[in-house]
């Protein structure tokens, strides 16, 4: 029996040389296994991401809530707009007004202040407006999604089975409700965040170069 083993091992080691010497080993590196594996694990991410984008999509489509929502967005944009075009006014009001400093020009240096009080006047009535604007989208998303998840939770009796199994599921709608106002918010505010800021950096840089080029 111990020599019928032997030389099966024996048989192995030398067919598995014989098969190496002949480049016909299909043995595959340990390497490019994990590659493959991780490359399938990112491809179910990103595929699972864009099918997460596709149903929020969805959802907020079919939502009640959509034209007023975009609404108070086009609201917005306009505002945010506008906001830009005050803080660049706001850069050009600068050198005049520092000039008229040099100068000690009492009248040019009353209409400088005459022309700040009016545009930072405008521009607090713009911030103020935004900030309204900011809550009432959020308010907007949070009432559309809250009642598009508690319907859907209402469905079966779910609420009820699930507060059979653990005290966990008691009260679900007060989850449901605190899920949804921190993704609205936080959805609203990203969103409106990153918009502004590259609005800003477009209208500077647009500013800067358009300054440079004409002086």
């Amino acid at each position: 029996m111990l020599a019928e083993t032997t030389s099966r091992q024996h048989f192995g080691k030398t067919a598995m040389l014989e098969s190496i010497k002949s480049g016909n080993s299909r043995m595959v590196p340990f390497h490019s296994t994990m590659n493959s594996e991780t490359d399938r694990v990112v491809a179910a991410v990103e595929a699972s991401f864009r099918r997460q984008l596709r149903i929020a999509f969805d959802s907020f489509w079919r939502s009640h809530m959509r034209n007023r929502v975009l609404t108070f967005a086009g609201a917005l944009v306009a505002v945010i707009l506008a906001t830009v075009y005050g803080t660049v006014l706001l850069n050009q009001w600068n050198a005049p007004f520092y000039n008229a400093l040099e100068r000690r020009d009492l009248t040019a240096f009353i209409d400088e202040l005459q022309r700040f009080a009016l545009i930072a006047g405008g521009l607090l009535v713009l911030n103020v407006v935004q900030s309204w604007l900011n809550h009432m989208t959020s308010l907007c998303m949070r009432e559309g999604l809250s009642r598009d998840v508690v319907d859907q939770w209402l469905t079966g009796a779910r609420a009820y089975r699930l507060s059979l199994f653990s005290t966990l599921g008691v009260n679900p709608d007060q989850r449901l409700h605190e899920d949804a106002r921190k993704l609205a918010e936080m959805t609203t505010s990203l969103s409106i965040g990153l918009f502004n800021a590259t609005i800003l950096l477009m209208a500077v840089c647009g500013w800067k170069i358009l300054k440079s080029a004409t002086g």
